[in-house]
């Protein structure tokens, strides 16, 4: 679980500099990490629960199902500081995604 919060962070606070690059921003979705809809949900709220991103969402049975924006906060960035062990392995994972999808 922790892998994948640290990774929803990761990919906010690259969104900053894809919007300087005039690119799209990312928001991950569960087809993303390949988790059912509760449990996505259940970290999006606790993400915005602890402070670690701003979002707006579209809700099914009380739990957030699609992400309409999101962005990280300051105490999102100090976790990533905080969670840099995370940040090796989710380098090594885009690494392995960009590679297999070249070949």
């Amino acid at each position: 679980m922790e892998k994948i919060i640290y990774s929803i962070l990761k990919e906010l606070e690259d969104n900053e500099n894809r919007m300087i690059l005039g690119e799209k921003p990312i928001i991950p979705t569960k087809e993303d990490y390949n988790i059912n809809s509760e449990i996505y949900g259940k970290i999006i709220l606790r993400l915005e629960k602890d402070g670690l991103i701003n979002c707006k969402y579209a809700k099914t049975k009380g739990l957030p199902s699609l992400v309409l924006s999101a962005e990280i906060t300051s105490r999102g960035k100090i976790y990533l500081k905080e969670n840099s062990k995370f940040g090796k392995v989710y380098n090594g994972l885009k690494e392995i995604k960009s590679f297999l999808t070249l070949s």
